[in-house]
């Protein structure tokens, strides 16, 4: 009989880790070879560990106002303060993207690893769960060729958003199990297909205002970021960011309209081409109308799963005693630039007080 269980070796995880008592007999289950294959690959293997201005303004989903409380108990600058504490510099960059100063991931995923060798802590690697089941008091996980008993579970899982590194739906059907509420998925932090082939102005990008506009011409979203075009598509920060919006509050694409407005400043000769505009104005707008959401497989995000009401302070199920969900199981998503780590770490700090 184990006392606590995790499953899954995601962002949440390697820190909660950390962060339960060495006395406690905790065994971690991945169905991966390795750890922290997510972390690795943040920000094509930099780390964007956090953002200087994160608060509960960069996150959709239910009930995100409860997201204050909790960066007030483990923020930005105390995520800072332990790196520094053990030796890890930091830098920040723009946005207030913060990075580790090595580039390299692999020196914090190092350092998590590193700290539950020193607490004994015990794990599985390539073992898929195939079932976990309440009894009583306690949780029966099934495995390939074994069963785990176990008093507390933490399940804390990426999506199905990256098939190839382990992310699964199993979260949302382990929910269904118990009636606990939940959304199911849609793609977010993704590239939007528009009508208009963009193929003059492929793999260039643009400092622009983006504007989102409905069917009566009302101003639903506006924010100023860089914007990529390529074919048929646009990407990059702002667009990813709309997404989010876009899956929210509105789900048909019809009637809408994007206006892409670029500053003279930032104008170039593709862009003069593509528009067909003289030179020397004051600005330019590009219109677009927004046809599908980029696929699963390359979205970086899948919103939306367990309702973050279904959860207690210390996000364990109210429906489920002992079991607790981390990460991005919640139905909570985020922009991008940092945002999502800082999150998974203030909930693993949080629900770690469960077990101190």
């Amino acid at each position: 009989m184990k006392d606590i269980v995790i499953i899954w070796a995601w962002a949440s995880w390697l820190f909660l880790w950390t962060l339960i008592p060495e006395k406690k007999d905790v065994l971690f289950i991945e169905q991966n070879e390795t750890t922290g294959n997510k972390l690795l690959l943040s920000w094509k293997g930099r780390c964007n560990f956090s953002n200087q201005n994160v608060s509960k303004e960069h996150y959709y989903g239910d009930d995100v106002e409860r997201l204050e409380t909790l960066f007030k108990n483990f923020w930005t600058q105390e995520m800072i303060n332990l790196l520094q504490k053990n030796g890890i510099d930091v830098k920040e960059e723009d946005n207030g993207r913060l990075l580790l100063a090595s580039n390299k991931s692999k020196q914090l995923h190092e350092f998590f690893l590193k700290r539950n060798e020193e607490l004994w802590h015990k794990f599985l690697l390539g073992e898929k769960v195939q079932s976990i089941k309440k009894e009583w008091e306690n949780f029966s996980i099934q495995l390939q060729n074994e069963q785990i008993e176990t008093k507390n579970l933490v399940i804390a899982c990426w999506w199905k958003t990256f098939p190839k590194i382990g992310g699964s739906d199993f979260v949302f059907h382990f929910a269904n199990q118990y009636w606990i509420q939940t959304q199911e998925g849609s793609p977010g932090l993704c590239w939007i297909e528009t009508k208009e082939n963009l193929s003059s102005l492929s793999w260039s990008s643009v400092v622009a205002t983006v504007v989102l506009k409905g069917k009566d011409n009302k101003n639903l979203y506006e924010k100023k970021w860089v914007v990529l075009f390529t074919h048929w598509w646009i990407s990059w920060p702002v667009i990813f960011n709309l997404t989010l919006f876009l899956n929210r509050y509105i789900h048909n694409l019809k009637d809408l309209k994007i206006k892409i407005i670029i500053d003279w400043t930032e104008i170039t000769k593709r862009l003069l081409g593509y528009l067909k505009a003289p030179k020397n104005l004051k600005n330019y707008t590009m219109t677009l109308n927004p046809q599908s959401l980029k696929d699963r497989e390359t979205a970086k995000v899948m919103a939306w799963w367990i309702y973050f009401s279904e959860l207690t302070k210390n996000f364990e199920l109210k429906k489920i005693p002992w079991c607790y969900v981390i990460g991005e199981a919640i139905n909570i998503t985020w922009e991008t630039w940092g945002f999502n780590l800082q999150r998974c770490r203030t909930s693993a700090y949080q629900c770690a007080k469960a077990f101190s």
